[in-house]
């Protein structure tokens, strides 16, 4: 499949749909205060966003495929962290075909590009995925009754 990876700025108006999807994914990592209403809200911030937030849509003709963004921070049991890759997705009829791989490159270049020497991610299930892409583990613990891994990798 061919497809493209924009900012989200070019494609706003799927800011809903990705909104739908990360919030089916991952509401269980959030507090319940973060509805899709706030999640829309965040994620219209990295429109504008020159530095942190920015957000990136993997799309073909305008149909997301996926999206991943670089935050300040993922984890607010970890504020000395930072930046992170976060909200990596792509919507399961897409999967396995290097969306996510080019998503994840993207969102590397551009910390590099904003000066950052190392990036940090949090995954549930997915460290194998990552490790292949060069990250490391770093510590497992429990985030919202879960046990996640956190990761960096170092940016050169």
């Amino acid at each position: 499949m061919l497809f493209q990876i924009d900012p989200l700025a070019t494609h706003p108006e799927l800011i809903p749909v990705l909104a739908q999807w990360h919030q089916q994914e991952w509401q269980h990592l959030n507090p319940p205060s973060y509805d899709l209403q706030a999640r829309i809200m965040e994620y219209q911030q990295a429109v504008s966003s020159t530095a942190l937030p920015q957000m990136w849509l993997a799309h073909n003709n305008g149909q997301a495929l996926g999206s991943a963004r670089l935050i300040e921070n993922d984890m607010e049991t970890h504020p000395e962290l930072n930046p992170w890759l976060a909200s990596l997705y792509v919507h399961p009829e897409f999967r396995r075909q290097a969306i996510a791989t080019h998503l994840i490159k993207k969102v590397e270049s551009a910390a590099q590009q904003l000066g950052f020497h190392r990036l940090y991610l949090f995954t549930e299930d997915r460290q194998h995925m990552y490790q292949q892409l060069g990250w490391q583990e770093r510590f497992r613990e429990k985030y919202f009754d879960e046990m996640v891994v956190v990761m960096a990798k170092q940016l050169i």
